[in-house]
């Protein structure tokens, strides 16, 4: 088994040599470069969390990525919203909306936004 040897800056200062045992990460592609301090720190923390913790961590991101397109789309889904409400007259342009609104018996441009109750 290959082993790194690598230069790990603490928190206070100190340098101190520590070999890694393993290396999860793919190799650096500018090659000669040395890791930085923040990037050794983390790896000897990814060597102290157990498997368990590795993969809910692992999951944890996932789910915080998931979460983001989602609130993406769901800002997203808010402009049409906004343009139906600023111009409702322009709903009615669209060729393939027409025949919807006419099958919902909406006739005009306003009961896009509020539909009187039928009596």
């Amino acid at each position: 088994m290959h082993h790194k040897q690598a230069d790990i800056v603490r928190w206070d200062g100190v340098t101190r040599n520590h070999r890694w045992p393993s290396d999860p990460w793919p190799s650096d592609p500018h090659a000669g470069s040395q890791p930085g301090p923040l990037q050794n720190l983390v790896r000897l923390l990814w060597t102290h969390i157990t498997p368990r913790r590795r993969l809910q961590l692992l999951l944890l991101v996932s789910l915080m990525v998931l979460s983001s397109f989602a609130e993406l789309l769901s800002v997203a889904s808010l402009v049409p919203l906004l343009a139906v409400l600023s111009d409702p007259a322009g709903l009615w342009r669209q060729p393939w909306l027409r025949p919807v609104a006419l099958a919902l018996g909406l006739t005009s441009s306003e009961q896009w936004i509020f539909r009187p109750p039928s009596c």
